[in-house]
């Protein structure tokens, strides 16, 4: 006897959803194979046939025709009478050094999607993968995926949004910029306030080494870089912030209660994280979610649990960051939009 409960339009309609679903995870290794190679790059110089489009780019004319066709079914490109044409409004998104270039995101989900071995292993055991460790180079990819969000909007926006701070910061305080990474935005504020003092600190070796060398070739001296845990950081200290890291640790309530305790009088810490509601339910409300969900599952929670940690994920939401400081003895905690990241908030956390 058939099940009468089975929905089969229902089921018909996921059926057909996952095949989208699976047609966009080609079209996102597509899309980061045509940034990587500069494919992209060449597309958006102008309408072509694909032959000229491939001289363009120095690539096998065969290979970039069934690339434009997958663009084009993708909705990606157009074509008309054999000529293809990546409109600007959608190469804003795919090219550039704007921060409206997402195609560093792409590179991350191809890295994951060849990972899968990685992942499997950790799934069975629990275990966690630094974060220079991980697949895809991810201290490059993050580079990548956050600069130009942090030199369109750190210094005016973010910090220029904090009551006293730019005065602050250019009559000159200490400042650390923790889980600093390659050192972009340690080297913003140093760089946007040379009356202050920027100590960034983060536990990858091979990060530190290139805000170094970075920090060196840009000729910015009033920034010191330095391989260590939050936890060996020292104060007084009057600005500390934490971009895109908190979720990221181990023991995140002990490292953000560290921070206060290296806080000078008055002293405020800045942290950039998850903005996302509490609930599952909300969350799916979010066009951003299920990639938030996967950027977290193939890289934070492996980043944590490497630390000895659980795990937050980068969609633990705004009402557990606020606690968080709050738990953390901070008496004060505004949430303030970060402009050009809906995803994520700018916490101020003081007293």
């Amino acid at each position: 006897m058939a099940d009468e409960t089975f929905d089969r339009t229902r089921s018909r309609a996921f059926s057909q959803r996952l095949m989208s679903m699976y047609g966009d995870a080609m079209l996102t290794n597509a899309i980061a194979l045509g940034a990587r190679t500069g494919l992209m790059a060449a597309f958006a110089e102008g309408p072509g046939t694909s032959r000229e489009i491939a001289e363009r780019a120095g690539m096998h004319e065969r290979y970039v025709r069934e690339w434009l066709h997958a663009l084009v079914v993708g909705g990606v490109a157009e074509h008309d009478d054999g000529v293809f044409t990546l409109p600007p409004e959608h190469a804003i998104s795919l090219t550039g050094d704007s921060f409206l270039n997402t195609t560093a995101i792409a590179a991350m989900a191809a890295a994951a999607g060849g990972n899968l071995d990685g992942m499997a292993h950790a799934f069975t055991t629990g275990e966690g993968t630094p974060f220079h460790d991980q697949a895809g180079d991810m201290p490059s990819m993050m580079d990548r995926l956050s600069r130009a969000r942090y030199e369109t909007f750190l210094v005016d926006s973010y910090l220029g949004s904090i009551d006293g701070l730019t005065e602050a910061l250019e009559a000159g305080i200490s400042v650390a910029d923790v889980g600093c990474g390659t050192g972009r935005v340690a080297i913003l504020i140093a760089t946007a306030f040379p009356a202050s003092h920027v100590t960034g600190i983060d536990l990858s070796a091979p990060s530190i080494a290139t805000a170094r060398a970075a920090a060196e070739a840009e000729g910015v001296d009033n920034v010191t870089f330095v391989e260590g845990r939050i936890d060996e950081l020292s104060g007084p200290l009057d600005l500390v912030t934490a971009f895109d890291v908190i979720h990221d640790l181990g023991q995140p309530a002990d490292a953000v209660a560290h921070v206060r305790s290296c806080l000078a009088d008055r002293g405020r810490f800045v942290m950039c994280d998850s903005a996302a509601p509490a609930s599952l339910e909300a969350q799916a409300e979010l066009p951003w979610a299920p990639m938030m969900y996967g950027l977290s599952m193939f890289g934070c929670v492996g980043t944590a649990r490497s630390q000895g940690g659980e795990g937050l994920g980068n969609m633990w939401g705004q009402e557990a960051a606020t606690a968080l400081l709050r738990d953390a003895g901070f008496a004060d905690v505004e949430a303030l939009p970060a402009k050009g990241d809906p995803m994520n908030a700018l916490y101020v956390a003081t007293g």
